[in-house]
């Protein structure tokens, strides 16, 4: 199974390749080309590159998006609305409460262990808690760090404390009985 992807940054990129490696390790990810940031960029752009994709061989695309301070659901609408309809039914979206970083820190037992001090309550504050507890800077990404702590999480966790997350999770798993892939993405993690 090809999995063809856009995301924002090489953290959102780090975690989809962690995830793939914990879940579903026999698909191949094809990353799309960078997007802006802006809704128009974003309009303009996903035309290009899911067709781009898709002759890459990808029979699976995966958007994922940072919500910032809107709600994860109204983000897909609005996004949704700018995929060309024969990419729709391919198309699962991962759009993050605020951003990644609080997916990745939704299990406050795991990232104890992982790191030794906990990520802070307030979702605005995880991101600088992340990026400092990764040692990530411009000239070190730490996208093999990121894979690992990713690959090595209780994925269940995740689901229980990020109903994004679990949103995106479920949106998966749709996608792979439509597409009859053999199991990528069903385990006790996902199910």
């Amino acid at each position: 199974m090809k999995i063809g992807f856009t995301c924002q940054g090489s953290t959102d990129e780090a975690f989809l390749e962690g995830l793939k490696e914990s879940v579903c390790p026999r698909a191949v990810l094809i990353k799309g080309d960078a997007r802006g940031s802006s809704g128009e960029s974003f309009r303009r752009e996903i035309r290009k590159i899911l067709p781009a994709l898709r002759e890459k061989g990808a029979e699976i695309f995966i958007i994922l998006n940072d919500s910032d301070a809107g709600k994860f659901r109204e983000i897909k609408k609005r996004e949704s609305a700018y995929v060309p309809e024969e990419y729709k039914a391919d198309t699962v979206y991962g759009i993050a409460e605020r951003n990644i970083e609080c997916w990745l820190t939704a299990d406050q037992n795991y990232c104890k262990k992982r790191f030794g001090t906990s990520p802070p309550r307030d979702s605005r504050f995880r991101k600088k808690y992340f990026v400092k507890a990764m040692g990530i800077s411009a000239r070190s990404p730490k996208k093999e760090d990121i894979i690992s702590f990713v690959k090595d999480a209780q994925i269940g966790e995740w689901r229980k404390k990020s109903r994004s997350f679990d949103h995106f999770c479920r949106e998966l798993v749709v996608m792979e009985k439509k597409k009859n892939c053999g199991r990528l993405f069903i385990n006790a993690a996902f199910e």
